[in-house]
Order: structure tokens, then sequence, then C-alpha cells
């Protein structure tokens, strides 16, 4: 062989295999580049949630700043229903971590029980994983703090971990720092 075909079939070769590694950066790229450029501050707002495992009988919800029980009524002829230990967390946004707290320390957080915290996030269930047309699905266990093209994966702790899907993390309130 010539040298001149010897390096006619190199560089096909060469452009042959740079064309998927060029189009894989050029993916990856176009994924991250918002992110790199986002003007948007991370969270500073810290949240309560509950792991939802809780007494049918109970019900908590955010009025006049504060985090209140409701105790349900329900009827002599009705069947009791099975009682869960209802479990409080923080979730502190800057650390990632969550911290297990008592009943009556939620009771006395000052919160903000809007759907986005006041700086603009929201909490947001699951996410589309998989590749081109494969493995496609919604994973309902992860959480997410989003605002824009801004969006932080979070850590949070609930009764069982094999068992974190969407409807058992419940969002109670927005803690306000100076309260």
């Amino acid at each position: 062989m010539s040298d001149q075909s010897t390096k006619k079939q190199n560089i096909a070769l060469i452009i042959g295999l740079s064309i998927p590694v060029a189009m894989v950066l050029f993916v990856a790229i176009a994924i991250n580049a918002p992110s790199w450029f986002s003007t948007v501050e991370p969270p500073q707002y810290n949240f309560l949630y509950t792991d939802r495992r809780n007494n049918p009988n109970v019900s908590y919800l955010v009025k006049d700043d504060r985090l209140q029980r409701h105790d349900v009524d329900q009827s002599e002829n009705a069947t009791k229903p099975v009682e869960y230990q209802q479990r409080f967390f923080i979730h502190d946004v800057s650390a990632n971590i969550s911290s297990e707290i008592s009943e009556n320390e939620a009771l006395e957080l000052h919160l903000d029980g809007a759907v986005r915290s006041p700086d603009g996030f929201r909490l947001e269930s699951g996410n589309r994983g998989g590749w081109f047309f494969f493995g496609y699905g919604r994973d309902y266990r992860t959480r997410y703090l989003v605002k824009e093209n801004y969006s932080q994966k979070l850590e949070l702790e609930s009764q069982n971990e094999n068992y974190r899907y969407y409807w058992n993390i419940q969002l109670l309130g927005w803690i306000d720092p100076n309260g």
C-alpha cells in the first residue's frame, strides 16, 4: 500500500470515530449549558414536610403562619383505621439534609403555606429518565427544588426508604427564618 492510500484511510477512520464523540459532547453541553449561565440564586428557605404515614384521624395545615392540627371526627360505627406515627422533618436546603423534629416543635414554627417558597422555588416529584426511546418513565421517589432553569435534587428522609412515592412526602410549609 502506498503512503497516500494509508493517509486517506486514516483520515476516514478519524472522521468516522470523531463524529459520535462530537455528538455526545454537543448533547452534554446543550443539556448542561443553561445551568452554567443560570442567574438564579440557590434556594434560601428551608421547609417542613411529613412522610404522610400518618394517623388518618388527624390532618395538618398552615393557618396564620403556624402549623395547625385538626382532629377528624370518626363516627361511632366506623371501623378503627390503622394509625401510624406522624413524623415531621425540616429540610436544610443549603446542606441538603433532613432532620426529624417532634410534633410540638413543628407546631411552634413560623411557616409560609404557599406552594412556592418566598424566593420562588417549588417542590417537584420525579424526573424522566432513560436513553433515547429506552427506559423512559417517571421516578416518583426523587424530589427537586425547581425555579426557572435551576434544579436541586433533594435527599429527603422517609419512614421507609423503599416506598418514598410522590404521595408519601407532603410539603407543609416554608420556614420563616425571622420567625
